[in-house]
């Protein structure tokens, strides 16, 4: 649930910066909003891929 609300609120973070570069210069803020939704979703597929890895036993994370 936590994680949740940090998303929406990265999210409501990430449209209202939009909206205000919207104002400064249009191409420069669909490109950061782009970069930063592609982060968002990349980070939310490779984490998926970790837990499902992680479960089968064939990840592990520990630091020596």
């Amino acid at each position: 649930m936590k994680k949740a609300k940090n998303e929406i609120l990265l999210m409501t973070i990430l449209v209202f910066l939009f909206f205000i570069g919207l104002f400064y210069e249009e191409i420069t803020a669909i490109l950061s909003v782009f970069a930063c939704l592609f982060n968002i979703i990349a980070k939310n597929i490779f984490s998926q891929k970790a837990k499902a890895l992680n479960k089968k036993g064939n990840f592990n994370m520990t630091i020596f």
